[in-house]
């Protein structure tokens, strides 16, 4: 795994904290609604235009009574310079 790699899934684990994302949300709506729920947790406005421009959310569970939550994203297209 190279740091392109590490760096990714980092953003992706970031990202997974953000609350109420839709199924197939993608896009601008994708990369507001990442901003707005984290830039007080350290996510810029170009990282999520990057996971909007690349990722779409597939299936997300919101925090269960249990305390259980998970975020499942799925690879559109990336590519690497």
């Amino acid at each position: 795994m190279d740091i392109t790699e590490l760096y990714i899934n980092a953003l992706l684990a970031q990202a997974a904290y953000a609350d109420n994302l839709t199924d197939g949300l993608t896009g601008t709506a994708l990369a507001t609604r990442l901003f707005e729920e984290l830039k007080d947790r350290g996510m810029t406005r170009s990282q999520a235009d990057y996971i909007s421009e690349n990722f779409e959310v597939f299936k997300q569970q919101d925090t269960t009574d249990s305390g259980f939550s998970a975020s499942k994203v799925t690879v559109m297209c990336i590519t690497h310079t």
